[in-house]
């Protein structure tokens, strides 16, 4: 009891610090996490606490068909965010892209910019070669973080995809003015140079 309670007030929390904090102290293997959490969500399987809970557990244990059953017996797929975050991450890990970016549609409409829903509904768009509506989501992000070098890297790379040089331009420039990541900044050296090639 005590430990759920831990995690409720982990997940609750509107301080990531606190929340990092909480969850830091909590140590458990999928299996265990399963064991602890399984008997609860057979009693009251519309929880959407707990069933989320048990949900990450079984993607952990790289189980995610079970997490999927789980989340459909809340019966909040669609209807709750966190509910419908993890069912579109379990459908993409099922290989259900159609699917998984429907319910990454649908989240957005449930709430805009919910997690790293963002970098999903873009890259799934990307991977299916419809740069336009990448940039559309990419343009209509609630709070957008327009000094990040990330995001600005995400508008470069589909503005030149989309054949908007221009805006690639500005956007790499941007993207270049802040420490970025290795990760990203192996991607915005990519873009550069297939943008010079580009001007030869």
């Amino acid at each position: 009891a005590a430990l759920l309670e831990t995690l409720n007030e982990a997940t609750q929390s509107t301080s990531k610090r606190r929340k990092d904090l909480l969850l830091g102290l909590i140590d458990l293997t999928p299996s265990q996490a399963i064991q602890l959490l399984a008997p609860d969500v057979r009693k009251r399987p519309r929880d959407v606490f707990t069933a989320s809970l048990l949900a990450r557990a079984y993607i952990q244990g790289r189980d995610p068909e079970k997490a999927l059953e789980v989340l459909e017996h809340t019966k909040n797929i669609e209807k709750d965010p966190e509910i419908t975050y993890l069912a579109a991450r379990v459908t993409l890990l099922l290989k259900d892209v159609e699917k998984s970016l429907g319910l990454f549609e649908t989240l957005w409409e449930l709430e805009p910019g919910y997690r790293d829903s963002l970098v999903f509904l873009v890259e799934l768009y990307g991977t299916m070669g419809v740069y336009e509506d990448a940039l559309l989501y990419l343009n209509s992000a609630p709070e957008r973080p327009m000094h990040t070098g990330e995001y600005q890297a995400m508008l470069a790379r589909y503005s030149l995809l989309s054949g908007r040089f221009l805006d690639a331009v500005e956007h790499l420039n941007r993207a270049t003015l802040v420490r970025l990541p290795a990760r990203i900044r192996a991607q915005v050296a990519k873009l550069q140079m297939h943008m010079n090639s580009d001007r030869r």
